[in-house]
């Protein structure tokens, strides 16, 4: 995280869902400081002890091998080989992640919902048809178009004037229908929702989601760890404004990533503040991250709102390498590469 980076709660700048509360602990190398540079060593000292963690073949010591639990890449042997080629088109592999379990999950949580509710707007659960899993997709299909064809109001996705080409969405959902589904859909079992969890409405499919992300590929052998913003401006507590980010608006998630193809290999979303635990925020999130990865010989790379001492070393115990910049104020920093300040003596 860049120390310019501003991050502002929608309602409050000192609100406990301020981005400033994930500082890893009082000495987070995310203080608005200027990071000092490291101290200059300049007799052969310094190349000795270089060459000291490498054999005779120049081969790292200390650095465990890489050994994935599986061949790195799509977990899908069929798609590698070019055995099966029904993953070619873009649904198909959008059905990797939305299933037809989770799918099918996701109706039911839809139709118990509308039975428990539709008291409450009884125009709308009038002449109620259980939602189904084609019938979920197609809905789904919709919100993508809608999103890539903007138009003022929803209900010209259905008009009849030829200027809006309403009859492509008739064809396919009726705007009734639509409406219902919208206002009924549901991604939890509302009766087992808590206050405590900020995402009990979604907790559910946050999870499946994240557990294909696992379970489809096999990262290789280099990795990071960042933030990611995505855009979103709905209301929601944990929402935040990072003034100096392309993305400035919407939800800050936590990213572990392969760092050869990009790929998201495991996330979290960033809640708001807690009570500083006993390493830091950053610690914590890089530790949770990885833990599917440990003794697989991994090599990460992070920026200085991760990188500690204490992290580098668990991660190098738990089978793990680690590079990034850091901070000299960070605890367990070597007071010998530290620079004084000009007029300062030791």
């Amino acid at each position: 995280m860049s120390d310019s980076e501003e991050n502002i709660d929608l309602n409050d700048s000192q609100s406990e869902y301020s981005d400033a509360d994930y500082e890893p602990s009082d000495d987070s190398d995310n203080e608005e400081a200027v990071p000092q540079p490291l101290q200059e060593i300049g007799d052969n000292r310094t190349a000795d002890r270089v060459r000291s963690y490498q054999d005779k073949d120049n081969n790292d010591l200390f650095m465990p091998p890489f050994k994935p639990e599986n061949v790195p890449g799509l977990q899908l042997p069929e798609v590698r080989t070019k055995k099966d080629t029904m993953y070619l088109t873009t649904g198909a592999f959008f059905k990797l992640f939305f299933t037809l379990e989770l799918v099918q999950q996701l109706c039911n949580f839809t139709n118990e919902y509308m039975e428990a509710t539709k008291h409450l707007r009884p125009s709308l659960a009038k002449n109620w048809n259980k939602l189904t899993p084609d019938e979920f997709y197609i809905f789904i299909g919709l919100l993508m178009y809608f999103s890539i064809v903007k138009l003022p109001r929803l209900e010209l996705y259905w008009s009849t004037e030829e200027l809006f080409h309403g009859l492509w969405a008739r064809s396919f959902m009726s705007k009734r229908r639509y409406k219902q589904v919208q206002s009924f859909l549901k991604a939890s079992n509302h009766k087992t929702e808590t206050k405590e969890d900020k995402l009990t409405k979604v907790r559910f499919l946050h999870e499946y989601i994240r557990r294909k992300c696992m379970k489809l590929w096999m990262p290789h052998e280099f990795i990071s760890v960042d933030e990611r913003m995505v855009a979103n401006k709905g209301r929601y507590s944990f929402r935040q404004y990072i003034r100096d980010k392309p993305t400035k608006w919407g939800m800050k998630l936590w990213v572990l990533a392969d760092s050869i193809t990009g790929y998201t290999c495991n996330f979290e979303v960033y809640l708001g503040k807690k009570e500083k635990s006993q390493f830091g925020l950053g610690y914590d999130v890089v530790m949770k991250l990885c833990k599917h990865l440990f003794g697989m010989g991994y090599k990460l790379f992070v920026d200085n709102f991760y990188t500690s001492v204490r992290l580098f070393r668990d991660l190098l115990q738990n089978g793990i390498t680690a590079c990034g910049t850091i901070m000299p104020r960070q605890t367990e920093f070597p007071q010998a590469l530290k620079i004084l300040k000009l007029g300062i003596q030791k």
